[in-house]
């Protein structure tokens, strides 16, 4: 026990010291510049402090977990030590003596044997084999029995303790994992805004070149004529001959100044024009891409919609399935119902042929034209149900029909209805209450008709027909005898007459009565049942 306290010490130092290492790893992860970013453009400081001091956090809440589940194990394993001191000292000498066995003979990065049962494998064969006496070998075996199963729950509790951790630490690295997720959208976002605004710089700097190199033509262009001018001024000075021709010439350098000075005013006024169109030009490239930004905003709540209706659509499907699989249920038991109630048609007829009294041949009458209209009912409701879901598989309708047809669905007529009995009033209003009520069909739009291509129809062939034809009454004349193989319930014996061995009687009227009244009871509970769960169905 004290190899394993260390060793459970040693575990809770090891995994302290590498979560402490990959915290400092993670926080120590240089940046990594992106191709074509500016310097001056890069992610604002403030950022970075705040993702260090959130994995941080994160990382000091790991720590905390496992610290907690370490502490659990190392309980759990004082506790196992405390049970082990209270027992014998014989076994405890040899668990103690294989134990420094494993402390010498294995390193600490090598499993010891007894990690795994904590018990020597040889121990009993070596007990039985020193130790003669009968007395003494039933106590050791008992005693490495009982040690056995606490250091068994020692390990399974240990495990469980290991596995809670395991799943703290996958709960961890799943955080870890959404925050750097996180982290990379937030600077794939910023690097589509970091190109964005380097393709506009670029843009903007071969308009500003276009706009210089045109500045410098002009400006080379006239410091040409204005050397021109000024060695025509030079060549004026010069003496003439003629005083018309020196007018004339003072006359053509005078206007071609004036031509010249013109030209010059007009160009510096295109130059302001171009400047007030190129800012102009710019003002609308700020809103074409507040425009992009906006769109591109609209785009990512469109895409996160479209995953949404995505996930939407797998859920529906799901739940199509499990109301598939309800709808199956439902059908079964409706089948169920119907095959109940063939079944009980048939008992009654023949408890009717078996009947002696005439009394109860009207209340029987009127119970089976209400199972008849009962099962009508039913299985009119099972026709609608077939309608509207109309995509249940051959494969699953046989399923159900063998569940259906199973000998468990079946009521056990063999055993004896034992009843309160109630007058033959009441027998005759809850006749007439069920035969007034029936079962009305369920209602179309409760199930949900599921995707048509995954399964063929159910075949129509596998529920029957109801009968149609009321029943006529019994003859009241002549009784014959049942039949050896049938069971009949207990009926009363009658004290004036002599039972003859090996000959049954006919049941008298008070269990037939009390019969009737449990089928009825019966019925209506399933049809309270089925209405319950079709309103249910439909909310």
């Amino acid at each position: 026990m004290n190899t394993l306290i260390r060793k459970a010490e040693r575990m809770r130092n090891s995994s302290s010291h590498r979560r402490v290492g990959e915290g400092k790893t993670r926080l120590l992860v240089p940046h990594i510049p992106v191709p074509g970013e500016d310097d001056s453009t890069a992610v604002e400081a403030d950022d970075v402090p705040r993702r260090h001091a959130e994995l941080e956090s994160a990382l000091v809440k790991n720590l905390k977990k496992q610290v907690a589940c370490l502490e659990m194990e190392v309980a759990v394993l004082k506790r196992a030590k405390e049970q082990g001191t209270h027992q014998g000292t014989l076994s405890a000498d040899r668990s103690g003596m294989a134990l420094e066995r494993c402390d010498a003979g294995y390193p600490l990065n090598m499993m010891c044997p007894l990690t795994t049962s904590h018990v020597d494998p040889f121990a009993p064969w070596m007990n039985v084999h020193d130790e003669r006496n009968g007395n003494e070998n039933a106590d050791s075996n008992i005693y490495l029995e009982r040690q056995r199963r606490s250091l068994h729950h020692a390990d399974t509790a240990l495990s469980q303790l290991t596995i809670q951790r395991l799943r703290l630490e996958k709960e961890s690295v799943e955080e870890r994992l959404r925050s750097e997720q996180q982290e990379k959208e937030m600077l794939a976002a910023e690097n589509v805004k970091l190109r964005a605004a380097l393709r506009v710089s670029e843009k903007k700097e071969e308009e500003l070149h276009q706009l210089h190199k045109y500045t410098l033509n002009a400006l080379n262009t006239e410091q040409g004529k204005r050397r021109e001018l000024e060695d025509k001024l030079s060549a004026v000075g010069t003496p003439n001959t003629k005083d018309n021709e020196e007018t004339k010439s003072n006359k053509d350098i005078m206007y071609e100044k004036e031509y010249y000075r013109v030209q010059t005013d007009r160009l510096r006024v295109s130059l302001s024009e171009g400047l007030v169109r190129s800012e102009e030009l710019e003002k609308q490239l700020r809103a074409e891409r507040s425009q992009v930004a906006t769109v591109e905003a609209k785009l990512r709540i469109a895409l996160d919609e479209v995953q949404r209706l995505q996930r939407v659509i797998t859920d529906k499907a799901s739940v199509y399935e499990r109301m598939d699989q309800h709808y199956i249920e439902v059908w079964t038991k409706l089948q169920m119902a119907i095959e109940d109630c063939d079944t009980l048609h048939e008992e009654l007829r023949r408890r009717q042929g078996e009947s002696s009294s005439p009394s109860s041949s009207g209340s029987i009458g009127e119970t089976l034209r209400g199972l008849e209209r009962i099962s009508s009912g039913l299985k009119s409701g099972v026709l609608l149900a077939d309608v509207s879901g109309g995509a249940i598989g051959m494969d699953t309708s046989d399923n159900v029909s063998k569940a259906a047809k199973s000998p468990s669905s079946f009521p056990k007529h063999s055993e004896p209805i034992t009843t309160t009995s109630t007058s033959n009033t009441n027998t005759t209003n809850t006749n007439t209450n069920t035969n007034t009520t029936g079962v009305p069909p369920p209602p179309t739009a409760s199930v949900p008709a599921p995707p048509t291509a995954t399964v063929p129809p159910p075949p129509t062939a596998s529920v029957p027909a109801p009968p149609t034809a009321t029943v006529p009454p019994p003859p009241t004349a002549s009784v014959p005898a049942p039949p050896p193989t049938a069971t009949v319930p207990e009926a009363v014996p009658l004290q004036t007459q002599s039972n003859p061995v090996g000959v049954p009687q006919p049941p008298s009227q008070k269990t037939i009565d009390q019969e009737l009244e449990e089928v009825e009871r019966k019925i209506r509970e399933e049809e309270e049942a089925l209405l319950s769960y079709l309103k249910t169905r439909k909310a």
